[in-house]
């Protein structure tokens, strides 16, 4: 009996590797725990082929190459072969959109034979495809020696037109008797008759104070409908999901806060922090006029309720802009940004990375950087794709950051078990081996290896791999990269292939002109700003004023450098540092205003040139050092915004 039970439990290991395979659909995979569904067939060490549901705890190490996910059934992209056009496909199937789009491409189709007629012997001859006149045969036989159809007859002349219509009645409530009356048109209030009757009417509306209070229009139709949901929704507003960067701005008071600000919201949770101490800490939740609302229970306002009130700015190359205005702990919300400057209310201007991998943004407090909510042992093991996956069988290795089920951002390691909160991998994720993958050099446009657990796969690389100005949020297909660089001397004004060119000849031109002096009028004025390129160093803020001729840079109140300005081509600057460490030297800048809906704050992304180097290829190449790159805000005249620095 003994010896039946050995080899019964030996069969059982071997039959039983991986129960996560008999999973077929993506919906009892994820249901499954220590599962996860991938849009592909998983490929395992040996290079066999497996199932789409796999679990690293459970069988034999693996790699998806599609999007993984333990938590649900992301929709990818497929390709539509009819159109040649990416779709979205069901949930749990298909490929990250760049990379549908990198594969999706139409075979061209070849060339025919075309014909045109010969008109002495009238038969059709074949001749070169593009002379004009030609077609196929079907077509050119179908005209050759027969005699040309009869012109048209001309027109009949147009029918006089009929006379217009008398003007619709129109129709105002009377809130007195509650019926709709005949007004003279243009009325305030007034509209159709239908209209007027679906509004005329006694409701209940939520107030501010959740509160229902009866009201002459459309709402609830009685206070215990209205009641019911009358009350905060759990969640912030969709718009300030994410990690953001910024500072205060405020009406130049002595109570104002100077320096970096970071704000982290998830789903649950809000998290603002300065360079060394918590600001504040609390849940979210989305108030009835789409607001947020915070219960605070760490730092500033602890116990209370804090109402904000968010606006988005617009994009720059490599970030998006938002306010955050937010009101007296217990007070009312703040009725508008610009009011909200002129209280005791604190406003922010904030910047979330748009332009991922190249730009990331991380929290500078590090005893904030606490994952609310998140549990995932493998998340420590995050320096190295190696590391990750010595540390424990249930962890993998994602080329990318994933993004847990509370919102949280966590490192390129996760795991998949019982009681580790799931998460999404939008890159490739491996617990078998660390991928190669690739990154660009967006001074050659040309992809290079990343090294092992780095990168993107390479047709990913390659869809967005480009040089040129700024990428737009969807990045164009990229352009062949050019192979003859050049580089602007700035003394006789001319473009040339000399060694150490970085830019094409066409973008050399924009900028090597005769210069004017002094920037242009929109920058004149004080930026308040922060770094962001790749290995920025957080907490420190810097401030750039430009005046009719010259450029002063700081840090954190200590100047850099004073330098005279000159301006080439419109959006390209050139500093002649006179004062301070590099006295002497030049820098070359190019820059780009974001034009926004707000009336307190102009926004502005400026990639600099290393000290004495050529005008950057782009902003994309900026991000990487010796390079540079920051945002500035500027107040705009006639508001509360005043920065006394």
């Amino acid at each position: 009996m003994k010896t039946l039970l050995i080899l019964a439990a030996i069969c059982t290991a071997v039959l039983g590797d991986d129960p996560c395979k008999a999973m077929t659909t993506c919906k009892s995979c994820i249901d499954m725990t220590g599962c996860g569904w991938c849009s592909t067939d998983v490929i395992y060490t040996d290079g066999s082929v497996g199932a789409h549901c796999a679990g690293p705890k459970f069988g034999k190490p693996f790699s998806c190459l599609g999007i993984y996910s333990t938590e649900t059934c992301i929709a990818g992209w497929t390709c539509n072969n009819s159109t040649m056009q990416c779709q979205q496909g069901a949930p749990g199937t298909g490929l990250p959109k760049e990379e549908c789009e990198t594969q999706c491409k139409a075979t061209p189709a070849p060339v025919g034979e075309v014909y045109i007629c010969d008109n002495t012997t009238h038969t059709c001859k074949e001749v070169p495809p593009g002379t004009p006149g030609s077609g196929s045969l079907a077509v050119c036989e179908s005209i050759c020696g027969k005699t040309p159809p009869s012109p048209p007859s001309p027109p009949s002349p147009p029918s006089p037109p009929s006379p217009p219509s008398p003007p619709a009645a129109v129709y105002k409530c009377n809130d007195t008797e509650m019926k709709c009356e005949v007004v003279k048109a243009g009325t305030p209030g007034s509209s159709s008759l239908p209209v007027c009757q679906q509004n005329c009417k006694t409701s209940f509306i939520c107030l501010a104070n959740y509160t229902c209070a009866k009201h002459v229009g459309s709402g609830s139709a009685n206070i215990t409908e209205c009641e019911k949901t009358c009350k905060p929704k759990p969640g912030p507003p969709a718009e300030l999901l994410g990690l953001w960067r910024g500072l205060f701005i405020y009406n130049g008071t002595a109570n104002s806060i100077v320096g970096e600000i970071d704000v982290e919201v998830t789903t649950t949770n809000i998290t603002i922090v300065g360079e060394h101490s918590l600001f504040l800490f609390g849940t979210v939740s989305t108030g009835p006029k789409d607001n947020l609302e915070i219960s605070v229970t760490e730092g500033y306002g602890t116990g209370q309720v804090i109402k904000g009130l968010s606006s988005v700015l617009g994009q720059g190359p490599q970030t998006e802009f938002l306010e955050l205005a937010l009101g007296t702990p217990g007070g009312a919300l703040p009725s508008s940004i610009n009011d909200a400057m002129s209280g005791e209310s604190k406003v922010l201007f904030l910047a979330k990375c748009i332009n991922k991998p190249l730009c990331t943004f991380h929290m500078q407090y590090s005893p904030m950087m606490r994952s609310v909510g998140i549990s995932d042992p493998c998340s420590a093991h995050g320096s190295s794709c190696k590391d990750c996956l010595a540390s424990d069988p249930q962890c993998g290795w994602c080329s990318q950051n994933v993004t847990y089920t509370t919102g949280v951002e966590g490192s390129q390691c996760a795991g998949v078990n019982e009681g580790i909160t799931p998460f999404v991998c939008y890159g490739q994720y491996s617990t078998d081996s660390c991928l190669v993958g690739y990154k660009c050099n967006y001074t050659t446009g040309k992809c290079e290896d990343a090294g092992e657990g780095g990168g993107v796969p390479l047709d990913q690389c390659r869809a967005e791999c480009h040089v040129g100005p700024s990428p737009s949020p969807s990045p164009p297909s990229p352009p062949s990269p050019p192979t003859n660089l050049y580089r602007c001397n700035f003394t006789s004004l001319q473009c040339s292939q000399a060694t150490g060119g970085r830019i094409p000849k066409e973008q050399c031109e924009a900028f090597c002109v005769n210069p004017k002096p002094g920037p242009p009028s929109v920058l004149v004025g004080l930026w308040r700003g922060l770094q962001i390129r790749q290995g920025y160093i957080a907490g420190i803020e810097y401030d750039l004023t430009f005046d009719n001729n010259t450029a002063t840079m700081s840090k954190e109140g200590t100047l850099i450098w004073n330098a005279t300005v000159s301006t080439y081509g419109n959006v390209y600057l050139r500093f002649e540092i006179t004062t301070g460490t590099h006295k002497g030297a030049t820098l070359n800048a190019m820059y780009q205003v974001t034009s926004s809906v707000t009336t307190e704050v102009s926004a502005m992304t400026i990639a600099w040139s290393e000290y004495d180097g050529d005008m950057p290829s782009s902003f994309n190449a900026a991000m990487i050092a010796p390079e540079d790159e920051h945002y500035f805000i500027k107040c705009l005249p006639g508001t509360p915004c005043h920065f006394d620095i």
